[in-house]
């Protein structure tokens, strides 16, 4: 037997629902405001770091944010040698695209 049930949502509700959540490519921040090309997505503090070019500064900004959200409590100075190399060969892969992809510079994001 399937069990019915009603729910009471406006339109706004259901369009935020059916809308896709945007992500900050550098930080997983959900305020995304600023496009580049090809589809990178950005927050408005990654998009000043990276409108003042500062490589090493977006670097950290997603290395910490790796830290905090995706290894939760783990204590970075604690893991092995070569897992945070290859942490941070990763982050420098994916950034190395970007720097070599965004050249158009920054759109604003349509809410």
């Amino acid at each position: 037997m399937v069990k019915k049930f009603s729910l009471d949502l406006t339109m706004q509700d259901v369009v935020a629902l059916l809308t896709p959540l945007k992500y900050c490519d550098f930080c997983s921040s959900t305020a995304v405001r600023w496009r580049y090309a090809p589809g990178w997505l950005a927050c408005d503090e990654c998009s000043a770091i990276i409108e003042t070019e500062d490589k090493i500064g977006l670097f950290t900004k997603t290395l910490e944010t790796f830290k905090e959200k995706v290894l939760g409590g783990k204590n970075w100075a604690s893991m092995d040698t070569t897992e945070r190399k290859e942490i941070a060969t990763g982050i420098e892969y994916v950034h190395g695209h970007f720097w070599n992809e965004a050249v158009s510079g920054r759109q604003e994001v349509k809410a």
